[in-house]
Formats: C-alpha cells, structure tokens, sequence
C-alpha cells in the first residue's frame, strides 16, 4: 500500500487479517450497519408521515383525468455526462389527478398516497379505483391545502414487510461478517500455506454469491417464458453514448454506447411503454456494433410480442433470456477452480 509519504510497504496476510477482522469491528460490518440505519431511519420517517396524515382533514374530491403515464428514469448510477436520454429506462405510472376545494378555493392534486410512487407496479388497480368523473374522498393537510392524497393508509403488511426484510439484512451481515471470520481461521488451521486463507475464503465467497445470482437470473427467465402475450409496436430505436470517468490521474473519461429502444403495448384497458429487452445486467460496449445490431433489429414501426407479468403488467420483455447468465456461471466456476486450486496447492 501507499503510504501519506509516499513510501510503498506492504502488508502480509495475517496483518489484513489483523486490521480487518480481529482488530475491532470488520469494515463491512460498520458501513453494513450504517445502511441499515439508514433504511430503519427511512422507515421510522415513512411511519411518522403516515401518522401524521391520519390526522388531516377531509373533503369531497372529483376525479379529473386518469390514465396511465410513462417517463424515463435513471436507473445506472455508474454512467454519468449521458447523452440521448441520460441512460435512463421507461417507467410506467397511474396518472390521477383530482380536484377539491378548500375555503372556497379550488385546488388539484395527483398524489394517491404518503408512500413514494416508484413506478411500474399495480398501475392498473390504481387506474381501475379511481376512474376518471368519479367522487372521491380527499385527505389535505391543514396547514398546507396544497398537499392532500387520496389514501392515508400504508399498503396492507407494508411495516411488517419492512421489519422482516430488515431482520434478515441484519442476519446476513452478521452472520456473514463473522462467518467469514470463522471461515479464514478454519482454513487457516487446516491448509498447508495459512496466509492462503484469505483468498481461498474471499474466492469461494465470491462462488457463492455470484452462483446465486446466475441461480435467480434462470428462475427469472423459467418464470418469463410462461407469461402472458400481447402484441407491441416498437416507438423509438436509437444508439445511446456515454461518458465515464476511468479512474485515472487525468480524470480522462471513456465513451459507451448502448442501444435505447421503446415499444408500447396495451393490457386490457391501459397504455403501458417498456424498455427492457432481457432480464440481466445492462451492458455497455465501447464499440457501437453491439448497440448497432440490436437497434437494426427492432426499427420504429416493427410489430412485437411483448411478454409481461400477469400479475403486473408494467413488468415485460421482448426475449424472455438473460443477458449474461452463461457468463456469471462461467465466473462462479472459475472462482471456485481457483479458490480449490489455491487451497489444494
């Protein structure tokens, strides 16, 4: 490593396991633990608007316009200095608007909820609830007419959802922390090199987690492939470029391109608008070809079959594959020939 001076020393295997393991708390397990109350801090603040909103006033409302409204949102916080659309993907949202009137004076509103509207989810009941003409009950803050919704309530199981999926975040890290600790110094006793066991440990961890990714990326496309069918046009198709900084001293940054393509469907009454060719990682080439052949594949005006879920519709594909699932099988392989190898030799 590199010293403040200047002057390079290293470290032997036992001394990193000394600073990160044995001496005080794992450096994982501190910044774990910092996000983690960073999500239990979000959903205590979430709870409190929730309260908080059970006490607002109500009045009657009208529905003015609903339907279903796609935007683009980023996605890859990698890509910065985009171009043609900034990397983002289409997201699909209920679009309600209503009106209400409050001392006489006559205000609208577009939230349904205190929950953030992430898109790309229950789009369709959301539309379906609140049809446009319909009379409505609003909820408005007191202090701020201007602010009003049309639910107070948190989605049904919501906090028990949240504490769940915290616990086990919390396991994970733990167990996961000191697992590994357990795990080098296992391996530590029992091969012949013991400063061999970090790696061997890091390798066949890094197996695992990628294994179980390639794992749920097959699921996804078994569980894909007997979806619904619908028919689609595709909208736009065009070559996406970006900028990235390489990491090097002159912050020189490097171009990708990607390709950008849009199709429309429609499920049952409503509109919805995609992005998403396969399941898998977003890839990104320093060449154009790639994007090139996918953008010559699907111009503006083709007819598609665009399968989506049953059970939300916002969610869909054109190929019901996964983009880079032999290689996440091929890199979990590797890595655990080479922490067997490593700990064997």
């Amino acid at each position: 490593m590199k010293g403040a001076s200047g002057n390079i020393f290293i470290l032997s295997c036992d001394e990193v396991t000394t600073m990160k393991l044995e001496g005080g708390l794992p450096i994982v397990l501190i910044f774990g633990s910092l996000m983690i109350l960073l999500l239990i801090f979000g959903t205590l603040y979430k709870y409190w608007e929730v309260r908080k909103a059970n006490r607002w006033l109500s009045v009657p409302g009208k529905i003015v316009s609903s339907r279903s409204k796609a935007r683009r949102m980023k996605k890859a916080q990698g890509m910065i200095g985009a171009e043609a659309g900034a990397d983002q993907d289409m997201v699909n949202f209920a679009d309600i608007v209503y009106e209400y009137r409050v001392k006489g004076k006559t205000y609208k509103g577009s939230r349904v909820s205190i929950g953030e509207d992430l898109g790309d989810h229950d789009v369709e009941h959301t539309i379906a609830r609140y049809p446009a003409g319909s009379k409505v009950t609003v909820y408005y803050n007191p202090d701020k007419p201007g602010q009003a919704v049309l639910e107070t309530g948190a989605p049904e199981g919501v906090w028990r959802t949240m504490a769940i999926f915290i616990s086990v975040l919390i396991v994970l890290l733990v167990g996961g922390t000191f697992g590994f600790t357990k795990l080098v110094n296992i391996l530590r006793d029992n091969l012949s090199n013991p400063e061999r066991a970090i790696p061997v440990a890091a390798l066949a961890g890094l197996a695992a987690i990628i294994g179980l990714i390639a794992l749920a990326l097959k699921r996804q496309v078994e569980a894909a492939q007997s979806w619904s069918t619908v028919d689609g046009v595709i909208e736009t198709a065009q070559i996406e470029s970006f900028r990235e900084h390489t990491g090097l001293p002159n912050r020189s940054r490097k171009r990708f391109f990607k390709a950008d393509i849009v199709y429309g469907y429609r499920v049952g009454k409503v509109d919805y608008k995609g992005s998403r060719l396969r399941f898998g990682g977003r890839f990104y080439a320093t060449f154009s070809l790639f994007a090139r052949n996918q953008v010559e594949n699907y111009p503006p005006g083709t007819k598609v079959t665009v399968y989506y879920n049953p059970e939300n519709a916002s969610e869909a594909v054109l190929e019901p594959l996964a983009d880079g699932f032999w290689t996440t099988v091929l890199l979990a392989t590797l890595l655990a020939t080479g922490a067997a190898a490593l700990a064997l030799s």
